[in-house]
């Protein structure tokens, strides 16, 4: 095997390494950043956080048209020089507003590379060798959001700015897509040239990720609010509580393959029920050991899931639209980000008593209302499509 053939795996896998770690990086960080711009709003630190995901949703559906005039290395190029400049540039910043800018370009950038991180699976590789690249994919990108907060964390206890630097590691990225990433053969299939509409099931699994975004993203948002306030714990006892969540979604991630020939055309619904086991199980918590189970099962089944749904979508749509169909599972997943604490908490304020566990109890039911759509989804398969079960 020739040594490019060998270094396509490190190189998808380092690209895969960035998309989570955009926006997680800068959080051990935050109130550093605030202090440093006290004129600042409280709004606008906050969009230090959220501004790179926003930025996602509209610009990756660019993606695709800059892979038919540039190709798909190019296209990944920009997008990780993009990210290299902006999510560094960040710490050289002396205005907030300058700040933003930056972040508003690191969430363009990743627009750019997390559609192709995906795509890329399907053009160097096949089968049940596809499969397990895209667990493996899912994982790295866990691996990233891992990392990346720790080695912010510890540059942060220097200085806010060095925090940034951490997104130096697109360097490594750029070297390994520029010398070992072949661009892959266009392919297209004649009958979809002129196709405007996505494919349907492309279509209902975006929708599935809106869904399970919105149901996990309870979870960054209110965790550690719910240890501090029931007395569970410190700020450093939250942050342990976040990498766990993390970690079981990365080993999840590693077995994917695995999983997923266990459960065939049932992946679906049980990925979404393990998440929604784990939210009941948060929501009533009144233990610490209790929570990282609970954890535990969010994290897993986000692990399982969130891999299905790319490969479901590589399967689904065609080489002719595999890149936008990527854009789409991708946009659908940050505006879910985005909506869960919008959406979750205002609907829990209405139902459920005020308390810490409320947005749990919430996403208990939004979880078990996805876990009987997929299960509806997997009979159907069953029934029409016994190809799709595998």
């Amino acid at each position: 095997m020739k040594t490019q053939d060998r270094m396509i795996t490190p190189a998808i896998l380092t690209v895969a390494l960035l998309t989570i770690m955009a926006g997680a990086v800068v959080a051990p960080a935050i109130a550093s950043i605030a202090r440093a711009f006290p004129l600042a709003s409280g709004s606008s630190i906050k969009l230090v956080l959220t501004l790179p995901a926003l930025m996602v949703i509209p610009f990756a559906f660019f993606t695709n048209r800059l892979t038919r005039t540039w190709g798909k290395k190019k296209t990944l190029l920009l997008g990780l020089v993009l990210y290299l400049v902006s999510g560094v540039g960040g710490g050289l910043a002396g205005s907030i507003e300058f700040l933003l800018i930056c972040r508003a370009f690191l969430g363009i950038s990743v627009g750019i590379i997390m559609p192709l991180a995906n795509a890329l699976v399907s053009d160097f590789y096949q089968a049940d060798k596809a499969a397990r690249m895209m667990g493996w994919v899912s994982a790295s990108s866990q691996v990233g959001g891992i990392c990346g907060q720790l080695l912010s964390g510890v540059l942060a206890a220097v200085s806010w700015r060095y925090s940034f630097g951490s997104y130096g590691v697109a360097l490594a990225a750029i070297i390994l897509v520029h010398f070992y990433l072949p661009e892959p053969e266009r392919r297209s299939a004649p009958n979809e040239k002129r196709r405007q509409k996505f494919p349907l099931p492309v279509v209902f699994y975006a929708l599935v990720m809106l869904v399970t975004m919105m149901v996990f993203y309870v979870v960054p948002v209110n965790i550690s609010l719910f240890i501090e306030n029931q007395g569970m714990g410190s700020p450093a006892t939250s942050g342990a509580a976040s990498a766990w969540l993390n970690l079981t979604a990365f080993l999840l991630g590693l077995s994917f393959h695995r999983l997923h020939k266990l459960f065939g055309c049932y992946s679906m619904p049980a990925g979404a029920g393990v998440i929604a086991l784990g939210m009941f199980v948060l929501g009533q918590s009144t233990h610490l050991a209790a929570i990282f189970c609970g954890l535990t099962l969010v994290g897993a089944g986000l692990g399982f899931i969130s891999p299905l749904v790319f490969q479901l979508t590589r399967l689904s749509a065609g080489p002719a639209r595999l890149v936008s169909a990527m854009a789409l599972v991708t946009s659908l997943l940050y505006l879910g980000q985005f909506l869960s604490p919008l959406v979750l908490d205002s609907l829990a304020g209405a139902w459920f008593a005020d308390s810490p566990a409320t947005p749990f109890k919430m996403a208990t039911w939004f979880g078990l209302g996805l876990t009987g759509l997929a299960f509806l989804h997997s009979i159907y398969l069953k029934i029409f499509s016994p190809s799709a079960e595998q």
